[in-house]
This record gives C-alpha cells, structure tokens and sequence, in this order.
C-alpha cells in the first residue's frame, strides 16, 4: 500500500484487493527483498548518469511515500536530455494508478 498514493487506495479497494492477491500468491523470495534493499541503499550511480546519451523520461508520482519524487528531480537533473513527468496525486505505483496517463506520457515521449 505504500506504493499508492492514499486517495487511490482508498477509491479503489477491487485494485487493492488484486495486487494483494497476486503478492501473496507470488511473494519476493527473502534472499531477493534483502539484496533490493541492500541496492537501494548502497548502489550509487549518480556519478555516471551524465554519461547516458539515450532518449531518457523520467515518471514519477506527484504522492509518493516511499521513494521521494525529489530523487526523480535528481535523475532528471543528472541526466542530459532527460524529460521529467510527474503524475499529479499518484504513488510510486503511478502505473497502476494512471494507467492511461503513463501510456499516453510514454507515446508521446516515443513519438517526440
């Protein structure tokens, strides 16, 4: 649930619902939750995102708990050419949350 921003929870508990399903009937292996979280704290590319020289669209949600949208900004601001979304009122599950949104962002991301 801290994926997704508070007003879609709670407008939307059929979503809920589903995603707690399929988390328990495919939950993260323990090996696999401890080594993401060992990267998300540890692995620190900042210094080598100026050397990406592809198209890059940065998304994130406007309503994010979990992972700030401020490190979407630093991504952005580190990577050349990068173009910035940000998905007013979701969580960092903005894809779940504005699906159409997302795929209209990524089109016209694509087609720029």
């Amino acid at each position: 649930l801290l994926m997704l921003s508070p007003a879609f929870v709670e407008a939307r508990p059929d979503m809920i619902e589903r995603l707690t399903e399929s988390a328990l009937e495919s939950p993260t292996p323990s090996h696999s939750a401890v080594h993401q979280a060992l990267a998300i704290q540890w692995f620190d590319t900042c210094g080598r995102l100026s050397q990406i020289g592809a198209p890059t669209l940065v998304v994130t949600g406007g309503a994010v708990v979990v992972i700030p949208p401020a490190n979407s900004y630093l991504l952005a601001d580190h990577i050349p050419d990068s173009v910035l979304e940000v998905v007013p009122d979701a969580g960092h599950g903005f894809f779940w949350e504005r699906p159409e949104l997302l795929a209209d962002l990524l089109t016209e991301f694509c087609n720029d």
